[in-house]
């Protein structure tokens, strides 16, 4: 195959996958539970909290696996995953210390600073359990 053929056909099967990923948007629904009672935007709705989620996950995870798919399949087709994952000779690097060091110094000037923040826990919302982090309405 030419080569421009396959890029074409690699970016055009991506493009159509986001497309399949946009179609399914709306069928992706679980059923709702309102297990603690809670009412608001997602119980008078009958909206699952988890399908955002869901439908995050598929409308990523669908191109990117169909981009892997095809990236192996049109340019490393003789690559084997267990090469790549269990291969048994090890690259040798030259250690810099220098850079360990200044890592170090920065996580520790990084935590120390997050350490010395006044954190307040009273404005914590106990009774929504993440729901205002949601796509739903809030009203705050």
């Amino acid at each position: 195959m030419n080569n421009k053929f396959k890029i074409f056909f690699f970016l055009l099967s991506i493009f159509l996958s986001f497309l399949i990923s946009i179609l399914f948007w709306k069928n992706i629904s679980l059923s709702y539970s309102n297990l603690g009672n809670v009412v608001g935007y997602y119980s008078i709705n009958n909206f699952s909290e988890y399908n955002n989620l869901l439908r995050f996950i598929f409308f990523i995870g669908f191109p990117i696996l169909i981009f892997f798919i095809l990236f192996k399949n049109f340019f490393y087709k003789n690559v084997n995953l267990n090469y790549i994952f269990l291969s048994e000779h090890e690259d040798k690097y030259k250690v810099n210390d220098f850079l360990i060091i200044i890592l170090i110094i920065s996580l520790l000037i990084s935590s120390l600073n997050y350490l010395s923040i006044d954190l307040i826990s009273n404005s914590v919302d106990y009774f929504h359990e993440g729901l205002t982090l949601s796509m739903a309405f809030n009203f705050y």
